[in-house]
């Protein structure tokens, strides 16, 4: 879908692991974008303009505000959050970035901004339904991560319509893929596999929606040209249990046999954690790259 003449888009998050998949789709679709980072810019490109800044610092930081007005951006693509594993599920940071996130949201709309696609998460769900699917399952996070991811659609939803802006919500579930941080699961198998090593796998028998990231990167592309308002689960609606993830990695490192006879769901894991994709279906998205494929992919990246 090629987009309208004059579309600009502000995307954050722009080097991140699911941002740096989504620039050059867009850049295949004709869209101007102004990109933020807070870090070196990436490389240039043609329709990529790089606006260096802090997202936490757009309260005050009047240089940064004034690219973002100046950008006259149509549309906001944001997905910059505090997502260091291992620390983000309860780190105060959430709180900071939900601060930050309404005051984004207030300067591109200053801008005469119109559409907003916020990255959301599953975590916002109560787990215990297992089968997640919007505006059925009830949100009743258990994590800070998922608490303030929540509280900012809450927020977001209502001060969008307020000042009438369209807001799209996509939650997001298990990505993978390149660019992925070293210390999240598939990378750790693939490190230990690599080695020879046997690697210790705790969560081994519970269910998971493992989606690839080139696959979120084409949803959120869809939402900001397609999504109306609303919550939207980007996921591939397919159980996956982690021990079959490990063999098939063993797999593709051809060891055809692997002992893990003793599976089992880690004390306070939910068994199952799937999402119903099927509103975001409806705009003429699917997932396309099976899990085998995806694993292969990543594998040939890394070697």
């Amino acid at each position: 879908m090629e987009t309208e003449l004059g579309m600009r888009v502000i995307v954050t998050g722009a080097n991140g692991f699911i941002g740096r998949h989504v620039l050059p789709l867009l850049i295949d679709q004709g869209w101007e974008v102004f990109a933020v980072t807070r870090k070196s810019p990436g490389p240039q490109a043609v329709g990529v303009h790089w606006i260096e800044g802090d997202i936490l610092r757009v309260n005050t930081d009047q240089v940064l505000r004034d690219k973002i007005k100046h950008a006259q951006a149509t549309h906001l693509l944001h997905l910059a959050w505090f997502t260091k594993h291992g620390e983000f599920w309860y780190s105060e940071e959430n709180f900071r970035w939900v601060e930050a996130s309404m005051g984004l949201l207030r300067v591109f709309h200053q801008g005469g901004g119109s559409k907003v696609v916020i990255a959301g998460t599953c975590a916002e769900y109560d787990w215990s339904y297992g089968y997640c699917k919007e505006d059925v399952t009830p949100c009743r996070p258990s994590s800070i991560y998922g608490i303030c991811k929540h509280a900012l659609h809450l927020m977001a939803r209502s001060w969008c319509e307020q000042v009438g802006m369209e807001l799209c919500w996509g939650r997001v579930f298990f990505p993978y893929g390149p660019g992925e941080s070293k210390s999240r699961l598939i990378p750790y198998l693939v490190r230990n596999f690599r080695k020879g090593d046997v690697p210790v796998c705790r969560n081994s028998g519970a269910f998971r929606d493992l989606i690839h990231v080139e696959d979120v990167a084409r949803g959120l592309l869809v939402l900001l040209e397609k999504g109306c308002k609303g919550a939207y689960n980007i996921s591939s609606r397919v159980p996956v249990r982690i021990c079959e993830v490990v063999h098939e990695i063993a797999r593709l490192f051809g060891i055809d046999e692997l002992d893990l006879s003793e599976t089992h769901v880690a004390e306070g894991e939910p068994p199952l954690l799937v999402g119903e994709n099927l509103r975001l279906m409806a705009l003429g998205w699917k997932p396309v790259i099976t899990l085998s494929e995806g694993l292969e992919r990543y594998i040939e990246k890394e070697l």
